[in-house]
């Protein structure tokens, strides 16, 4: 297994060649089994290795398999090796976040939160008049004034010094907090501004609030369009009734905008116990829409609500960061839905079905030393590929393809004969069993699992998911598929299979033969083995 080499801290002090940086070699597959069993948890080389490699690759993944092992916890205890986010402070009651909406901007004005309004109404006037604005330890007189058209509501204008600080301190989507100033008599003063990041250095420890780089949601079968994740506009309250996912993808969009390195996942837990295509399609479609040369994805996220909320309102628009890596968990039985080929076309797919427990329980003290800043920091870096995250970049699969064309030949061979069936893949395909090879040979996973583990991996995972139907529908492109994993340079029929009606472990000879991708072919065998029992077949 290949070390990966990573900068470390800069170590203080300097020579007469500059600053001193030290290096720090890790083995990835080491260091990440070592911390899982030291929790508790098992599993194969295999397994971390395509687990690792498949979000190094894209940052959607869906891991199946049977109930007990470890699907979930596999994604909460290696987000929680990695660094996380600093603690951030809280509002009180008497104030409330803000979010900079593009008309405040514009026109030098921003609606006033009917619960800001309601600590200082006693203290107001019923017609519009002047308060003052604190910001940036100053302060100017702003007009507040009855909202046109709505009951209740107010807006202060800005003026002044007030106006023009507010237009250049902050930009669309940024947050700030509002606050009522009283006097020593607990007679209102105004109003103050505190920009957010102002705010944070300024808030006691006490009132901080520890964040996670990993989100847990577990799917309900109720989930019918994407308010479940992304939240609605409350007509009653008119205010944005945010939800966790929303939360958590804007604070990495923050993450992503502020180049703190962070990864942060979403665990979506029995992802398919209601249609994936309801409530994730509009996640899908932006996160298929390409990026830009920064990572962010071309298209964006897009909600949406009146002016009129009030107070702390998500952005109009969030494009997607390549350091959102989304996960869904899958147990497939009577009571889940099955995955359409749009899904699976646009994830990284793996089944966790292997138990072995020669070497189980793991032996763990629960005394092993913490992981240090620097490892931490080290297998972030490796991660994410010092910062670049996953991309799909067209020069790297030219490049890969240039020193290993052999893999351009084995995938238009396996092509040519799913083409038959119309079970071949495209483009999109392709490029990420390139880029999986690509990211495997840099991080060295698969190093003494195989010559052909990464490749055998990224089909496994990349081809086979979408073969699901009836034994006329797969048992040829099966069958072809087993011949190809035999010999992928230059496929040839083997002996015939067992016929529809033999027993299952009639295919037994064929569990012995020299594949060169073992693992596509075991699971190749086991859904032959599933049509010839029940005539039905899938994957997962």
């Amino acid at each position: 297994m290949k070390a990966y080499e990573v900068a470390r801290d800069i170590v203080e002090g300097s020579t007469e060649e500059g600053i001193v940086v030290e290096t720090m070699r890790i083995d990835l597959c080491e260091m990440i089994q070592e911390e899982l069993q030291e929790r508790g948890f098992f599993y194969s080389d295999w397994q971390i290795a395509t687990f690792m490699t498949s979000l190094q690759t894209k940052g959607f993944l869906i891991i199946s398999g049977i109930s007990g092992t470890g699907k979930t916890k596999l994604v909460q205890h290696y987000a929680a090796m990695l660094p996380t986010p600093r603690p951030v402070p809280t509002v009180t009651e008497t104030q409330m976040a803000v979010t900079v909406q593009p008309y405040m901007r514009t026109y030098g004005r921003f609606i006033v939160p009917k619960r800001i309004l309601q600590i200082v109404e006693p203290s107001l006037p019923s017609e519009s008049h002047d308060v003052t604005l604190f910001f940036g330890g100053k302060s100017q007189p702003c007009r507040l004034y009855h909202y046109p058209g709505s009951v209740g509501v107010r807006g202060l204008l800005l003026r002044g010094e007030a106006r023009r600080w507010f237009v250049e301190r902050f930009e669309d989507g940024d947050h700030f907090v509002l606050e009522p100033v009283m006097g020593s008599d607990q007679e209102f003063e105004g109003f103050r501004v505190t920009p957010e990041d102002e705010w944070s250095s300024e808030s006691q420890p006490e009132s901080a609030v520890e964040l996670s780089n990993h989100l847990f949601l577990s799917v309900r079968p109720d989930w019918r369009d994407s308010k479940a994740l992304l939240g609605y506009f409350n007509p009653l309250t008119e205010t944005y009734a945010w939800t966790p996912f929303l939360r958590f993808l804007e604070r990495a969009v923050r993450s992503y905008a502020a180049v703190d390195g962070l990864a942060w996942f979403v665990v979506l837990d029995e992802m398919n116990l209601a249609h994936v295509e309801y409530y994730f399609a509009d996640m899908l479609s932006v996160m298929e829409s390409g990026r830009d040369a920064e990572g962010w994805t071309r298209e964006a996220l897009v909600i949406v609500y009146p002016e009129t909320a009030e107070g702390d309102v998500p952005p109009r628009e969030l494009r997607l960061p390549p350091n959102l890596y989304v996960v869904g968990t899958v147990n497939i039985d009577e009571t889940t839905h099955a995955f359409s080929p749009k899904v699976l076309d646009r994830a990284f797919s793996i089944e966790l079905v292997d138990v072995d427990f020669s070497d189980y329980p793991p032996t763990a003290t629960g005394d092993a030393p913490e992981m240090s800043d620097a490892e931490r920091q080290a297998l972030l870096t490796a991660f994410t590929r010092n910062g670049r995250f996953p991309r799909i970049d067209k020069a790297e699969i030219v490049g890969y393809v240039a020193e290993h064309p052999e893999v351009r030949d084995r995938l238009q061979a396996l092509n040519k004969q799913l083409h038959r069936e119309t079970l071949h893949f495209g483009y999109r395909v392709f490029d990420e069993i390139v880029t999986f090879l690509a990211v495997a040979e840099e991080n060295g996973m698969f190093d003494g699992l195989g010559e052909n583990a990464a490749f055998d991996a990224a089909v496994l995972m990349k081809v086979l998911p979408k073969f699901h139907g009836s034994r006329g529908k797969l048992q040829r492109p099966l069958e072809a598929l087993l011949a190809w994993c035999l010999n992928p340079d230059e496929p040839q029929p083997i002996v015939p299979l067992p016929q529809p009606g033999a027993e299952a472990d009639s295919l037994a000879a064929f569990r012995t033969l020299p594949y060169v991708l073992p693992k596509t072919a075991e699971r190749v065998l086991r859904m032959l083995a599933e049509l010839q029992q029940d005539g039905f077949t899938a994957f997962g």
